[in-house]
This record gives structure tokens, sequence and C-alpha cells, in this order.
């Protein structure tokens, strides 16, 4: 289910009505604390991450992982038509020249979260061409997380296929990947990387660049 959207609340704080002909003796400079404002549920919020891209990319950048040549910069922007289960997602498109190259999208979660036992969720779609599938020799897509020093841990490696929504998991707990030191009590960012491995083993060429582009939604932690 997806969270109810942000909107303002307000507070009124009237002063009280005029007593018996009295007069208000000037302008008064209050100043009020207002804290812990809820629904009276009690609840638990929701955890970290929660993105499903109803109005934004909600804080996710790009950044370039493995691109030794210097390339393309990676593009990142919102598309409000597209989308799983519903409309709004990242449009995220990378430029490739070579195999052995990667970028990730991520973002930083603070404070730290307790994610054990959690399996961070998010679905993912290479974009068709017009009348035909795109170039993405040899492609990869992983979640990983990095916890309190950057301590990375990452889910299984998988491929896609153009037009195709995929679901990718990461047991946070569990991972396939994790670097000595990896915490999934204080999990501080959570991130997806895109890349082509190495080349074929008869040696084959990459060929021209290419900008694949790629829908990312819903990559939440349950």
């Amino acid at each position: 289910m997806r969270p109810f959207r942000t909107r303002t609340l307000p507070f009124r704080i009237p002063t009280g009505s005029r007593p018996d002909g009295g007069t208000f003796a000037g302008p008064v400079h209050a100043t009020f604390h207002i804290d812990t404002l809820t629904d009276g549920s009690a609840g638990p919020g929701p955890l970290a991450p929660n993105a499903t891209f109803d109005l934004n990319t909600q804080g996710f950048v790009a950044s370039a992982a493995a691109h030794p040549d210097g390339g393309g910069i990676p593009a990142v922007t919102f598309d409000s038509t597209m989308g799983n289960p519903t409309p709004g997602s990242i449009a995220l498109t990378l430029p490739f020249d070579g195999y052995n190259q990667g970028y990730t999208i991520q973002q930083d979660v603070a404070p730290a979260a307790d994610l054990s036992g959690k399996t961070i969720h998010a679905k993912i779609m290479l974009d068709k061409l017009d009348g035909g599938t795109p170039s993405f020799p040899r492609g990869y897509v992983e979640l990983f997380v990095q916890s309190n020093g950057y301590k990375y841990a990452s889910g299984p490696t998988k491929g896609l296929t153009a037009g195709v929504w995929t679901d990718f998991t990461l047991n946070v707990s569990t991972p396939d990947f994790m670097v000595t030191g990896y915490d999934p009590t204080q999990i501080i960012q959570v991130g997806i990387e895109f890349g082509v491995g190495s080349m074929l083993p008869d040696g084959g060429v990459f060929g021209a660049e290419t900008f694949p582009t790629f829908h990312v939604d819903s990559i939440v932690a349950q």
C-alpha cells in the first residue's frame, strides 16, 4: 500500500473573545513549541526506505561506479506517467561505451535504520525502443546497502528483459555478498547498481556507445 502524500497541516491558535468592554493591550509576540504530531494510532512509521516515487525522485542521485574513461553523465529524472504498481517512477538514462562499466543510484538513510530480518524490494524495467530492443550487452542489476562506516552488502545479480518489470530483492540480514563489519541494524544507504560485465570469452567487441533507459519504482523494505 502506498503511503499518504505529504500535505501541510494547519494549526489555529486564536485569542479568546473580548471581556466586558475590554480592550486588547497591544501586540503580543507569543512563542509556541509543537512536538510529536501523530495520527493518534501510536503505530510505527514506515520502514526506510519507502520510495514509491509518487511526486519526485525522493532524493535518489546517480553516480559512476566504474567508468574509467570519464564518459557520459547519468541522467535521473522523474516520470509521472510510468510506474509499478501505479504511475510515478525514476527514469534513468546511462551511457555505456565499453565492458566493466557501472553506475549506481542511491539514497542516504538518516538516522541509521535497523533493517535486520527485512527484505528490500525494487521494481526495475529496461525501456524498449520504438521497433526494437535497446543495447545493454552483458548487462546486470543488483540492490545494495551500506551500513555505518560504508560497509557494503548486495543482493543477487540479475539481467533485464526490455519492457518487463522485474522484482529485485535484498535480504538485509543474509545478503548474497557483504564485507567484513557490515551491520544490518545500522543501514545508512540504499541503492541499485547497473552495469555491464567483462567482454565475451571470445574477445568480442562492445561496439558503439549505448544509452539504455531504465525505470525504477517501489524501493521498499518489508
